[in-house]
């Protein structure tokens, strides 16, 4: 739990159900699995879901209906009003949402997670802050990408964290993360060209 910035104590619940109904829509359908680094405290931190943000889930970013990310459960906001008024937003998040769809990817056809699946923050800065994952840390969140075994991994500098890739049959290219030193258009060039042409590997770690 954010003590700080969540609205209340069942925040770390209402994360959970977005999860839960996120993934369980996608169980046995997803053909595509998309990986960044690690959560961010713009998107995952209060949305519960990888490279997805409150504000999306809200259906305050143009172009992205919350339904499509999950309707399971009616989508709630974790984080204090006073923090951020329409919710937090992630400019990672909202370019690889609308580029998947406007690919024509159904919703259902892809997973979005994270190498170390849990958010890294700068101590001195708290909760409100990002820090890349150390590789002690990717190797935590090792087990649940061996998940996905029977897909294809690309990777960019958090790839180069993961445990030699003896340890995992995941295969790995590079990909762009715009808010992490990578350039937004040619994150959207990317995708378009792995997935556009249907030539890409199914699993993309950026």
């Amino acid at each position: 739990m954010d003590a700080r910035n969540d609205i209340g104590r069942n925040a770390p619940a209402i994360r959970r159900a977005h999860l839960r109904a996120y993934l369980r829509e996608r169980s046995g359908k997803a053909r595509w699995v998309v990986i960044g680094e690690a959560l961010g405290y713009r998107g995952g931190h209060f949305s519960g879901i990888p490279m997805t943000s409150e504000r999306m889930l809200l259906g305050e970013v143009a172009g992205i209906d919350p339904q499509r990310i999950f309707s399971g459960v009616a989508p709630r906001r974790t984080s204090k009003r006073e923090i951020s008024s329409h919710g937090f937003s992630e400019p990672t998040a909202t370019i690889v949402w609308r580029t998947l769809l406007e690919l024509g990817l159904c919703p259902e056809d892809f997973v979005l997670w994270n190498a170390f699946p849990w958010h890294s923050f700068n101590p001195r800065r708290g909760l409100l802050s990002n820090r890349t994952p150390n590789k002690s840390e990717c190797a935590a969140g090792l087990p649940a990408l061996k998940a996905g075994e029977n897909c294809r991994c690309t990777a960019g500098k958090t790839g180069r964290r993961f445990p030699p890739r003896s340890s995992s049959s995941l295969r790995r290219r590079k990909a762009f993360s715009p808010t992490n030193g990578g350039d937004c258009c040619k994150e959207r060039q990317f995708l378009n060209r792995r997935l556009g042409l249907g030539k890409g590997p199914d699993l993309f770690v950026g």
